[in-house]
């Protein structure tokens, strides 16, 4: 299964990193907390974005490869990129789409394992939310 984040806070025109204490099977906020590795190979993610810019409300997408649901809007993509990458998100390609390279980071974070063995942890800071979509296939955009 894989574990994956994104989150931060918007404070101003600046993004601020509030991910809380992911200990357990959830953490502060109550969102709940990575998935049971069942060695199946097929990924879980959990992704949490930075608060939404207009509304200051943070956005969740689950994220579920086997079989393909959760509450995220690109499963089917998502699923099929993670699954060619063998679960790590750091070797998915970008999408083919343009982003402006206006500096508002966000940060990306993924943690989990891939049959039962650990991935190498990823860990980015993005130029802002639009480039977090795309960046990674559609694994963050939801």
């Amino acid at each position: 299964m894989l574990f994956a984040e994104r989150c931060a806070r918007c404070r101003g025109n600046r993004v601020f990193r509030d991910c809380g204490d992911h200990a357990g099977s959830g953490d502060r906020a109550g969102r709940p907390g990575p998935p049971d590795d069942s060695g199946n190979g097929h990924p879980d993610v959990r992704a949490w974005p930075h608060s939404d810019e207009e509304s200051g409300k943070p956005r969740y997408a689950t994220l579920t490869c086997d079989p393909i649901g959760g509450t995220h809007k690109n499963a089917k993509a998502a699923c099929a990129e993670l699954a060619l990458a063998i679960g790590d998100i750091s070797k998915v390609p970008p999408q083919r789409a343009f982003c402006l390279a206006v500096w508002i980071p966000v940060d990306a974070a993924a943690t989990g394992s891939w049959k039962g063995v650990p991935i190498k942890p990823f860990s980015e800071t993005i130029t802002n939310d639009a480039c977090a979509s795309i960046s990674y296939g559609h694994v963050f955009d939801f």
